[in-house]
């Protein structure tokens, strides 16, 4: 009896809490700014083309978008749904679009365009890409989700000036263990380090891989590729 009592105690503060996450989410959502030119375009054409059950797709920003991920990993059933500038509130228009379709897997990284943009806490940014993917899930409960960590950036490189002495790198820090432990309390869910794999030992973007301190040249894709080659084509 106690067992029954307390399992129906924990549903409903579960209940309680995802309710609360979902009515801060949507509100987030309604008072997003608007999307720019290229990201307009960039949807639109999305919404025109299919996927299917035989698709592993690439779900983010620019650090997605820049890449060719068929060619990078070998395998032409990889679609890249990367928009430059792409925040996660926006990503909740469009992910229907590929979850609708089915696919295989899913692969995201998103997060550090809405705190490096000011208007999002790591605690909003975290809350939204949970309620994401669990809204995801909900539309293709088959699809394998691997949700990958916010990279850090190279706050020493010219271009990013205007983040050096923010606390950036310590917001994206604690938004990746929020994620990953949320991720580990999923059976649906995979969560991949790739921010330790690209950092350096000050904990930022590893020059070695940046180009600007936040998106990646060929070589920082090739070490992304070592460490999710085998999810991508096992």
């Amino acid at each position: 009896m106690k067992k029954s009592v307390s399992f129906l105690f924990f549903a409903i503060a579960f209940s309680f809490v995802s309710a609360a996450q979902n009515h801060l989410v949507d509100s987030l959502i309604s008072n997003a700014p608007a999307y720019n030119e290229y990201n307009r375009v960039r949807r639109d054409l999305f919404a025109h083309l299919p996927v299917t059950e035989n698709n592993i797709v690439f779900f983010g920003d620019s650090i997605t978008d820049r890449c060719e991920w068929d060619e990078l990993m070998e395998n032409q059933s990889i679609l890249n749904r990367g928009i430059s500038g792409d925040r996660v509130v926006w990503m909740f228009d469009r992910y229907e679009t590929v979850a609708k379709g089915h696919p295989a897997k899913l692969f995201t990284m998103c997060g550090v365009n809405d705190l490096n943009s000011g208007r999002t806490s790591a605690d909003h940014t975290v809350a939204m890409i949970e309620e994401l993917l669990t809204r995801f899930h909900a539309l293709s409960p088959g699809t394998e989700i691997y949700l990958q960590s916010i990279l850090p950036m190279n706050l020493d490189v010219p271009a990013r000036a205007k983040q050096r002495g923010t606390d950036i790198n310590q917001r994206i820090s604690c938004c990746d263990v929020s994620l990953a432990e949320w991720c580990s309390q999923r059976d649906w869910v995979t969560y991949i380090d790739v921010a330790s794999v690209l950092s350096d030992s000050e904990g930022m973007l590893d020059a070695a891989y940046t180009v600007d301190g936040l998106h990646l040249n060929a070589a920082g894709y090739g070490a992304w590729k070592s460490l999710i080659f085998k999810y991508v084509n096992n």
